[in-house]
């Protein structure tokens, strides 16, 4: 495939490329987990009880200072809010997701050595 033809479909993909944002608990921490909408899709569609890392490009997790106002006022009142835009400030961590009656995203990060453990519920009007 040419360079050009390459171009073009990563800029339809990111055209399509929404994310789910998800106020991480403890809210105090002021984190957020992004989530790719089609990923997204699929992990509501596993059986429940299933349990899946997600990898690099699937979700990331952001500060919410990152997010746009419009964005950060939702995720604060809703604890959810869609963007059409990948979230700038990207912070390292490891994504887990949880198929349970309430879905639940499991977030693992590295605070001044010790590993510390944050959740997101995506509660049934989310899912829609």
């Amino acid at each position: 495939m040419s360079t050009e033809a390459l171009f073009r479909v990563r800029v339809a993909e990111e055209g399509k490329s929404e994310f789910r944002l998800l106020r991480l608990l403890p809210s105090r921490e002021r984190l957020v987990v992004a989530l790719r909408e089609g990923v997204l899709e699929g992990l509501l569609a596993l059986p429940q009880g299933s349990f899946r890392r997600l990898g690099h490009g699937e979700a990331l997790v952001v500060p919410m200072a990152a997010l746009l106002p419009e964005e950060r006022r939702q995720v604060e009142v809703l604890g959810y809010a869609h963007t059409p835009r990948r979230p700038k400030g990207e912070i390292a961590a490891e994504v887990f997701f949880l198929q349970e009656e309430v879905p639940l995203v499991w977030v693992r990060l590295d605070q001044d050595g010790a590993g510390v453990v944050l959740e997101a519920f995506l509660e049934p009007e989310e899912a829609a």
